[in-house]
């Protein structure tokens, strides 16, 4: 045997071995990471999420902030198996309410079901391209029992000024009316407070949307990266909690 045939083999090895396409290890560990952090919901899933929230929604619409309602919202749903986050319970909840709105819209203009209509058709009008009837019919009952509630308590907002305007009294009218006013502004800056607080408490405790990319970067990365965010995030917050505290303060000086 020459010596030519005994390096063939030898060639073609090396040449196999080269001609191998490259693949970037890190984009599709990032790519991986992404479908870990953000996988799919199913309708079963989504289905859960919505009856969570119109159930917490309407128990504790009023005494809850937006922190508190979303953090039991993500509890409740990763104890019936849904294991998603604060937010991404928030995130698909807005989503699912904004492709609700313009089906809704679109069929009030039209007058046509959008379930009648093929893919095609709904991309060039701006729909979404697949949204569960079932699903549409769930999300509708929570935005009726919402406007519903509403309604309500615009109706029963201040019982001292309907009484002052059965029985004639102006009088009674202007002495009520602003103490009313002025009660629930007090409410409404002491919720704003308890929000703030507890999103300051949610910052430093690391409860955000920065740790969804601890999977994307070294170690070294993600604590510089938390640290710029969480400084950033708390002037913001402190700021505004000083604003709010600041208009309390005259609010209770003007009473």
């Amino acid at each position: 045997m020459d010596l030519q045939t005994l390096l063939t083999p030898i060639k073609r090895k090396r040449i196999s071995s080269d001609s191998k396409p490259t693949t970037n290890k890190r984009s599709n560990r990032n790519r991986n990471s992404r479908s870990q952090i953000f996988p799919n919901w199913s309708l079963h899933e989504m289905l859960i999420l919505v009856n969570q929230v119109s159930s917490i929604e309407s128990d504790f619409m009023k005494s809850m902030s937006s922190y508190q309602k979303w953090n039991l919202v993500s509890s409740n749903c990763n104890s019936l198996g849904v294991v998603r986050s604060l937010n991404q319970c928030r995130r698909q909840w807005d989503l699912l309410l904004d492709e609700y709105q313009r089906i809704k819209d679109w069929e009030s203009q039209s007058g046509i079901s959008y379930w009648f209509l093929d893919n095609d058709s709904k991309l060039e009008l701006g729909l979404p391209k697949s949204f569960e009837k079932q699903l549409f019919l769930f999300v509708d009952d929570n935005v009726k029992a919402q406007e519903e509630q509403l309604l309500a308590d615009s109706g029963n907002s201040d019982p001292d000024f309907n009484v002052a305007k059965d029985t004639g009294s102006k009088k009674k009218r202007r002495c009520r009316g602003p103490q009313e006013s002025r009660n629930e502004e007090e409410q409404q800056m002491a919720i704003k407070l308890r929000e703030q607080a507890d999103r300051v408490h949610a910052i430093l405790k690391g409860d955000t949307e920065c740790n969804s990319y601890s999977d994307l970067k070294g170690p070294g990365e993600i604590k510089a990266e938390f640290r710029r965010w969480q400084g950033k995030e708390l002037i913001k917050v402190l700021g505004s909690l000083v604003g709010t505290i600041d208009k309390l303060s005259d609010l209770v000086q003007d009473g």
